[in-house]
């Protein structure tokens, strides 16, 4: 019998038909001896080729269908169908190594840990010292990263993570109106605020080819205004309902830099006043939209 504790993978995907299937693939192919993978699909449906392929790895998987596509819900589907003690979330379009759980998992010995992930690195930018200065900007490290190294991190990027399924639990699971943006650093609040430690891995390394189609965020460039209003509602929600954990100070600062990229960029330059007026106040309104998603869903429960 593996003394090893058990640990679940766990994939959500939408609409990534191309990718998913080397994904299950990969997953399946660890060195870790005590582990399972869960499968969360939200797709309708796939071409005949890559159904027949998905068919033939099910006996091997968990497998989980969700109709409606939202990342956080399937994430805590995940959760839910999943009984190892460490939960390990891969996007569907990330490529991992065979020792990756392996290296993952060591980290949750002693108890402390809530979430620890790798170093991401996009498949166009095989370049590890600017994947470590991306790093210490996103996730506000605690120390300097270097290579081969294990830091503190403020949040942890659900593109790649391995979470205390206790810590999670106590967090209160993801936050499914957060469906496609925010989620992650929401948890990561939560999961600090419980008193458990993020660690950003260098040493584990994973390849994102940040696929252009499918996914619960639309990443069709000829959405992007549609896109940057619904990243902006996820984050002032995310900011607002998270404020008295993150404190003033932060809160404050972060909004002021969200409102002021969205309102003040090469963009907003070229358009013109009026057009500057309308989305001052569209703004405004998504400020004020956020705020009472809050306060309804915090009194419905």
């Amino acid at each position: 019998m593996s003394t090893e504790p058990k640990a679940s993978i766990v994939i959500p995907t939408y609409n990534r038909g191309k990718v998913i299937c080397q994904a299950i693939e990969e997953a399946l192919q660890q060195d870790y001896a005590n582990y399972e993978v869960v499968v969360i699909d939200q797709t309708a449906h796939y071409p005949a080729d890559i159904q027949s392929r998905l068919d033939s790895l099910k006996s091997r998987i968990r497998y989980v269908h969700r109709d409606q596509p939202n990342v956080s819900a399937a994430r805590n589907a995940g959760v839910l169908a999943a009984t190892g003690e460490i939960i390990v979330f891969i996007d569907d379009d990330v490529h991992v190594g065979r020792d990756y759980l392996s290296s993952m998992v060591r980290h949750f010995a002693d108890g402390k840990t809530g979430a620890v992930m790798p170093l991401v690195i996009p498949s166009n930018e095989a370049d590890i010292p600017r994947a470590l200065q991306r790093a210490a900007h996103m996730f506000w490290t605690i120390s300097p990263i270097v290579v081969d190294s294990v830091v503190s991190v403020q949040w942890a990027s659900t593109c790649s993570v391995a979470c205390s399924r206790s810590a999670l639990i106590e967090g209160g699971l993801f936050d499914e109106y957060l469906s496609s943006w925010c989620e992650d650093a929401d948890m990561s609040v939560r999961l600090s605020g419980c008193g458990y430690r993020l660690l950003l891995d260098t040493r584990i390394r994973v390849t994102h080819l940040v696929a252009a189609e499918g996914g619960c965020e639309d990443r069709n460039s000829a959405l992007w205004s549609e896109r940057e209003v619904t990243r902006l509602h996820l984050y002032s929600y995310y900011m607002i309902k998270e404020r008295h954990i993150m404190g003033a100070r932060k809160f404050w600062k972060d909004m002021f830099n969200a409102y002021r990229v969205h309102l003040f960029n090469r963009r907003a330059y070229t358009e013109g006043p009026i057009v500057f007026i309308r989305r001052f106040w569209k703004t405004f309104g998504i400020l004020l939209t956020a705020a009472s998603a809050v306060r309804h869903r915090r009194a419905a429960r």
